[in-house]
């Protein structure tokens, strides 16, 4: 395989656990990538068992002061996007920045560390450059863990993405931000792929009535104790009874 994938979703859908069971599944057979653009998620290393890099990547390139600065630059000269990376293949993805364990690999974009770090937009203008700019080879896949809503959607990150992927739980605040990015995905000419998340048979049956009708819902999951118990003590997934083969036919 060999693509890069988006995942999208509210706030406690599940993106971040999708993110690792998928990553996971297709690590056995590829090299796998996992970029975390999420500006406050701090523990999707764990779910993965991957260790967190020295250094995210944003530090790594001079820190958010540099990356407002080329933002400036874009603003006052009318640039499409930050130039800071550039072209790099998995060969080049190493540490501080990022960390590896077999075939799976993790990077995080940036973090707000402190009171008054203001926005989320370098993080996801960097990386937009980041993606735009890493070169895949056969049997090379990247995963884009993001923050909640479709803040990243607006800022282009999707552009340079093969397809999306949306985490729809049971809410109706899931089903309303699922329509808005199928829709928003159809405007940017990407296939938008919808995985219902922790639901049971009459859930997903109502969630399926509530999704347009054009929305393409891949693969149905059930809630699972087990994973919920992984998460919250901070340890690695176990994937191993875990079936997403429909999901990844998909991709």
């Amino acid at each position: 395989m060999k693509g890069k994938f988006l995942i999208n979703g509210r706030g406690g859908c599940g993106k971040s656990t999708l993110t690792s069971i998928i990553a996971k599944n297709l690590a056995k057979d590829n090299q796998v990538l996992v970029i975390d653009i999420d500006e406050g998620n701090l523990g999707i290393n764990k779910m993965l068992g991957v260790e967190r890099p020295e250094t995210t990547f944003m530090d790594y390139c001079g820190g958010r002061g540099r990356v407002m600065g080329e933002l400036v630059k874009v603003i006052l000269q009318q640039e499409d996007a930050v130039h800071i990376v550039g072209e790099i293949s998995f060969d080049d993805l190493e540490a501080p920045f990022a960390s590896w364990s077999d075939n799976l690999g993790f990077i995080q974009m940036g973090k707000i560390e402190n009171p008054g770090d203001g926005c989320s937009c370098p993080i996801s203008n960097l990386a937009m450059d980041f993606i735009a700019n890493l070169k895949l080879d056969d049997n090379q896949v990247v995963i884009v863990d993001t923050s909640a809503g479709i803040e990243h959607i607006g800022q282009g990150v999707a552009f340079n993405i093969d397809k999306l992927i949306t985490v729809v739980d049971g809410s109706n605040d899931a089903v309303i931000l699922a329509n808005k990015i199928n829709e928003m995905a159809k405007k940017a000419d990407k296939d938008n792929l919808v995985i219902l998340n922790k639901v049971d048979d009459s859930i997903e049956g109502l969630l399926k009535e509530k999704l347009d009708d054009d929305i393409n819902v891949v693969s149905s999951i059930k809630y699972a104790p087990e994973i919920a118990e992984s998460n919250i003590n901070g340890v690695e997934i176990d994937i191993s009874n875990i079936d997403v083969g429909d999901i990844i036919a998909k991709l």
